[in-house]
């Protein structure tokens, strides 16, 4: 049983209690406790408003936290173990002058694709 649905039934019994036990004493209490239960079972429940995307912030602080900080330390692992590009050494760069050096955009294309970037032609 949910909660909601344990609180529809308290709710119903404090009526019907209510209403076949009525005196003074006891009236406030009722009527206290009807209202509060009322109120409480017109508020949507969490999954209602999380299907809705209005779920209220302490959620974001509570439940969501956890999902970034995870998401955070991935990005973090990622950037350590990605591949650490190297300038070309002076023998590489003089090979790639001489072969492409009359042609000065085919060098820069060969220079980025010697560090892993643009497109090899």
């Amino acid at each position: 049983m949910t909660d909601r649905e344990v609180m529809k039934q308290a709710w119903n019994a404090l009526e019907l209690a209510h209403r076949t036990s009525y005196s003074e004493n006891n009236s406030s209490f009722f009527a206290e406790t009807i209202t509060a239960l009322r109120a409480q079972l017109e508020q949507p429940d969490r999954q209602t408003l999380q299907a809705a995307g209005t779920h209220p912030a302490p959620c974001a602080r509570h439940c969501e936290t956890k999902a970034y900080e995870i998401e955070i330390r991935s990005l973090k692992s990622a950037l350590r173990t990605a591949v650490q590009r190297k300038p070309l050494t002076h023998e590489q760069a003089k090979a790639l002058v001489a072969k492409y050096g009359d042609d000065p955009l085919n060098l820069v294309f060969q220079t980025e694709a010697a560090h892993g970037i643009g497109e090899t032609t």
